[in-house]
């Protein structure tokens, strides 16, 4: 059980919310065949709001659970292959955001890491990963399709 605080935004940054909450994480490492599962329960404040400006809505407080499942299956060589599935739903928002689909959506991405544990200054890059994502991100009405290159960071 934990705390939740973020910042989410779309990738255009038309819309950005805070938002808080709980969440519920079960692993077991021993299993790799099974999912870890995250259960979430959230609060979200839009900050930027394109499409409820375009709608004359206000950018009112409304909640979100959500539902995700993640592989982290190691291969040879420091490599790793990370699955996830996830299902959010959003409630308390303006029947318009409801009706353009902004109140529920799936997404699923896999990824492939390579292990890098490699010190720059302060920072340690912890991985390397390429991958495909393809779903809904609560900040959005439609389904997207993305490439994602990226590192790992952390500090030490």
């Amino acid at each position: 059980m934990g705390a939740r605080l973020g910042y989410e935004t779309s990738t255009d940054f038309g819309e950005q919310a805070v938002m808080g909450g709980a969440e519920l994480r079960w692993t077991d490492p021993r299993r790799a065949l099974l999912p870890s599962v995250v259960l979430t329960g959230e609060v979200v404040q839009p900050t930027v709001s394109d499409a409820r400006e375009a709608l004359g809505l206000d950018r009112g407080v409304h909640g979100r659970l959500g539902v995700r499942g993640y592989w982290m299956v190691p291969l040879p060589g420091r490599f790793r292959v990370e699955l996830e599935g996830a299902y959010f739903r959003a409630f308390g928002l303006d029947e318009a955001l409801e009706a353009a689909g902004w109140d529920r959506g799936p997404y699923a991405s896999v990824e492939l890491a390579r292990g890098m544990d490699r010190a720059v200054g302060r920072l340690v890059v912890e991985s390397l990963f390429v991958g495909y994502a393809r779903g809904q991100r609560p900040t959005g009405a439609d389904t997207r399709k993305a490439w994602l290159v990226g590192v790992t960071l952390e500090g030490r």
